[in-house]
């Protein structure tokens, strides 16, 4: 008995997909996994988390939770507060005239590169759903 696996089950799965993800990994010291704030769960990547827990543990993972002026405050502040809770988490709102957390991002990218002052520079990757 054998079932015909349906294309939506095979979506992420793409061996280029994951290759490019570990060329990013691999080439950052500081990784920024982007999590729409209005798809929390849905968009947030455990096994991205796990992968880079285990094999990449001298590497920083931030969560950059964008879109937050889509979601009521409280909700904002609810997801903010729970994925703070397990790395460094930064509100986002990338817009022309009214940015949010652009300069709490660069001042925690400041903050990794006096860390890391073995470096000239940090070199910082972005993964995630735009």
């Amino acid at each position: 008995h054998t079932a015909k696996k349906d294309d939506l089950f095979l979506k992420g799965q793409s061996k280029r997909i994951w290759g490019e993800f570990f060329k990013v990994v691999d080439s950052s010291d500081v990784i920024l996994h982007v999590i729409d704030a209005r798809n929390v769960p849905g968009t947030r990547c455990t096994m991205i988390e796990n992968h880079i827990t285990q094999h990449a543990p001298h590497k920083h993972l931030v969560f950059v939770v964008n879109k937050i002026d889509l979601v009521p405050n409280w909700v904002a502040k609810r997801w903010i507060g729970e994925l703070s809770k397990v790395r460094p988490t930064i509100a986002f709102h990338a817009s022309m005239t009214q940015a949010f957390g652009k300069g709490a991002l660069i001042a925690l990218l400041r903050q990794f590169s006096k860390l890391m002052s073995d470096k000239k520079q940090i070199s910082c990757g972005v993964i995630g759903r735009y």
